[in-house]
């Protein structure tokens, strides 16, 4: 006898175009098996297909509504939904799009496709609290530079060698800006966080994103400033972090005991 976890394997593995080894398993009445399947398999792919136009509004506009439907239906093939929501459907469509053929022809696009997946994680990232400065007062400023600083949890970072926010800009409605984009030796360092519902974008530096990947991954201060001064020894490092700290970049510490 079947288990209901066999039974639901085989229905999935023929919905996704794996088998036909589910249709044993249908009633045929009132209609096919067959039939019966494809209308699943036209609904969940239709779903997916909306969720990926959705994360991924910019890179459907560069590609096309047929071209974008067939990526679409390839990925979906290869990367099954993990989650009841779609809402996490789609964290690895820029894996996915590097190792396509059409990065030959848009190098920019799976770049195009990170940056659009951090506004994804950003709009659904958990709120951050008010920085603490109190409690910093409290520390002997001997301490500080074994200081942990976090990240606001909705902070994304992103380098690119291609100019992928003005790429996304350019896309926007109402957009003001330029009408040419130059995509050689444009590269950027992004920082997308938010501030309740509004997304912002902050293009840094290279010594300032320095920073703040060395604060996300979790150094002490003194190793963080020295990761930023290693690129340019003019960066002020105070300064910048006052700046981080006033924006909502920075909202949190720790000392090394607690990690």
């Amino acid at each position: 006898m079947n288990t209901l976890h066999e039974l639901q394997s085989r229905f999935i593995a023929t919905v996704f175009d794996s088998g036909n080894t589910a249709l044993r398993d249908i009633d045929n009445s009132p209609l096919p098996a067959k039939q019966l399947l494809r209308i699943y398999h036209n609904n969940i792919f239709i779903t997916m297909t909306e969720a990926l136009q959705t994360h991924f509004a910019v890179c459907h506009k560069l590609v096309g509504d047929e071209y974008f439907a067939m990526l679409a239906r390839q990925y979906a093939k290869q990367h099954t939904p993990a989650f009841a929501s779609l809402h996490r459907f789609g964290e690895h469509f820029s894996d996915f799009l590097r190792q396509h053929p059409i990065a030959l022809q848009l190098p920019y696009l799976a770049d195009v496709a990170v940056l659009e997946w951090a506004v994804q994680e950003c709009y659904h990232s958990r709120d951050n609290q008010p920085f603490d400065f109190a409690g910093l007062a409290r520390i002997d400023s001997q301490k500080y530079p074994g200081l942990i600083f976090l990240l606001n949890p909705s902070a994304r970072l992103l380098v690119s060698d291609y100019p992928v926010l003005t790429i996304w800009q350019f896309h926007q409605d109402g957009y003001g800006g330029n009408d040419t984009i130059d995509i050689d030796n444009s590269s950027e360092h992004i920082l997308v966080q938010r501030h309740g519902l509004q997304i912002e974008f902050i293009r840094v530096n290279p010594p300032a994103f320095a920073f703040l990947r060395a604060m996300a991954q979790g150094l002490p201060f003194a190793h963080v400033c020295e990761a930023a001064v290693n690129i340019d020894d003019a960066f002020q490092a105070d300064a910048f972090f006052q700046q981080c700290v006033l924006n909502n970049t920075v909202t949190a510490f720790k000392e090394p005991a607690e990690v």
